[in-house]
């Protein structure tokens, strides 16, 4: 990966980890095929730009599936100091992460992410078993909100707040969400929940289940707790795609580890 960093003095230098003001150019090509199409309009803007602090949380899913499916994007780390100052105020709703496309500045990640899918093969050409699938999506969504795992792996919670939290989190996923995501897994045939090839459902759920397990690793060693055998093939399965499993190399911890 190539790393601009953009300090008072420019400079461009390759290494293996992120770091705060850098950016991040993947390049390659995009592919069709299968049940997926690629929906490309006016084609995929040339100034395709995705800035996000620099943390594991709402910024994965999209990095990863523009990644995976080779769209060229300048992935633009924000430290916290220059969001704090000018660029916070800048930004729609004054949030990250920020997508750039043709001039234009796209906030809300569920709005990104379905964006995205479009110009990247992320989605299904029959719209209703989209739809279908689009629901784990929302189910993401829903773990995410009720539970507070981004901001607990990111060092934002107080730490004699942690393993209540946590343990919540994990409990939840047990007894519901786990079996709820793997129930998505059989709409399609092939190991994603987009059959042979990735939707953007499973780079979303992908990033959830990674960071719950970033603070409970075993969260995954439980055959006894309904669906987990099969969202463990499945995670396993995204992890070892050729691209990603090179990115998940090279990525940093989550902030504060």
């Amino acid at each position: 990966q190539t790393h601009t960093h953009a300090h008072a003095h420019r400079h461009t230098q390759t290494h293996t980890h992120a770091h705060p003001s850098t950016t991040r150019t993947h390049t390659a090509f995009i592919t069709m095929g299968g049940k997926l199409s690629i929906q490309l309009n006016a084609g995929v803007p040339n100034d395709l730009k995705l800035s996000y602090l620099p943390v594991r949380a709402r910024g994965e899913a999209p990095r990863m599936m523009l990644i995976h499916y080779g769209v060229k994007f300048e992935d633009e780390v924000v430290d916290f100091a220059t969001w704090g100052g000018s660029r916070k105020a800048e930004a729609p709703f004054g949030q990250l992460p920020l997508l750039t496309a043709n001039g234009a500045k796209l906030a809300q990640s569920g709005s990104i992410i379905h964006y995205l899918a479009e110009i990247s093969g992320c989605s299904l050409r029959d719209r209703l078993m989209n739809a279908r699938i689009d629901v784990y999506f929302e189910l993401y969504n829903e773990f995410l909100n009720k539970h507070p795992i981004n901001p607990i792996a990111n060092g934002f919670i107080a730490k004699e707040e942690i393993p209540a939290k946590v343990a919540a989190c994990v409990k939840d996923f047990h007894d519901t969400y786990c079996d709820w995501f793997a129930k998505g897994l059989e709409l399609l045939e092939g190991p994603f929940f987009g059959g042979k090839r990735p939707h953007y459902a499973d780079f979303a759920v992908w990033s959830l289940v990674d960071i719950i397990m970033f603070m409970q690793p075993d969260l995954l060693d439980k055959p006894e707790v309904k669906g987990l055998v099969a969202m463990k093939a499945w995670y396993q399965a995204v992890a070892e795609l050729p691209k990603i499993k090179t990115y998940l190399a090279a990525r940093p911890a989550p902030n504060g580890h």
